[in-house]
């Protein structure tokens, strides 16, 4: 059985000072947060939302436990330090945390052979975006995060479009596309993509406007976009084809921070 990765009262950092009281944990230091979407209750209204400690830690241990693997589950971003075992320098290693705490809420695209440090660098940065889901660069807007299989995202985008199934499912809509992104925003989420096995993709045409439309959607609507790669730069760009692979790497180059730890 998985062991929920420790948090502490301290972790809990208040957004404002509500009134009420959980019911559950009987916290009194609990908070609200006005800035939060409303949703109604039985009679239509809109009560200001709050959450406790108990409820912030069930929602990112859930969030949390569902997406990473449980051998990654080890790996939070308060904790996250250089390994003797990574093929990085701990030099190397020390610089990519550095702009990872001090930028996290910048998109980032890690390419390298395995053993570098890639998963470890993306769960830590999943971490924080769950953890602080208010953008640390303004706390007023909180985040709607996605961590999907680009290799699924791409079956479910094909199903959609020619009425096929999935896993014995019918596709009412991809996880996440232009739509998803931008209804996100309209309810005043700054949108967060994570993908998962990027360069596990036979991409065609379709799969590759796809994807390429999730990057450019992202982007217009100044989110972030986290992803790493086993190929280097040139092989993911090439996989693309000729035409479309400089158009997505350019988008990728221009708006994240770029890792190539197949440069020494």
């Amino acid at each position: 059985m998985t062991t929920q990765a420790t948090r502490t009262r301290a972790d809990v950092l208040p957004l404002a000072k509500g009134e009420h009281v959980c019911k559950k944990c009987n916290d009194t230091g609990t908070y609200r947060d006005e800035s939060l979407p409303w949703e109604p209750d039985a009679n239509g209204k809109y009560p200001p939302q709050y959450e406790c400690e108990c409820k912030r830690l069930k929602d990112w241990w859930s969030a949390f436990a569902k997406n990473v693997p449980p051998h990654d589950q080890h790996i939070l971003m308060a904790t996250i330090a250089p390994s003797n075992k990574s093929q990085l320098t701990i030099a190397r290693q020390e610089e990519v945390i550095a702009k990872i705490k001090s930028a996290p809420t910048e998109s980032f695209a890690f390419f390298g052979p395995a053993g570098t440090s890639k998963t470890t660098f993306c769960v830590a940065l999943y971490d924080l975006t769950l953890w602080f889901n208010p953008d640390a660069c303004n706390p007023c807007l909180p985040q709607f995060v996605w961590r999907v299989s680009t290799k699924y995202l791409m079956e479910e985008f094909v199903a959609y479009a020619t009425g096929k199934e999935v896993d014995g499912k019918a596709v009412k809509e991809p996880r996440v596309n232009r739509r998803a992104i931008c209804k996100a925003v309209q309810k005043g989420y700054r949108p967060c993509l994570y993908l998962e096995e990027i360069d596990k993709v036979s991409y065609t045409k379709f799969k590759t406007d796809c994807l390429f439309e999730l990057i450019d959607a992202i982007y217009e609507n100044h989110g972030q976009i986290v992803f790493n790669s086993n190929m280097t730069p040139a092989e993911f760009e090439e996989q693309f084809g000729a035409k479309d692979g400089p158009a997505i790497m350019r988008r990728i180059a221009e708006t994240s921070n770029v890792y190539n730890f197949y440069e020494k």
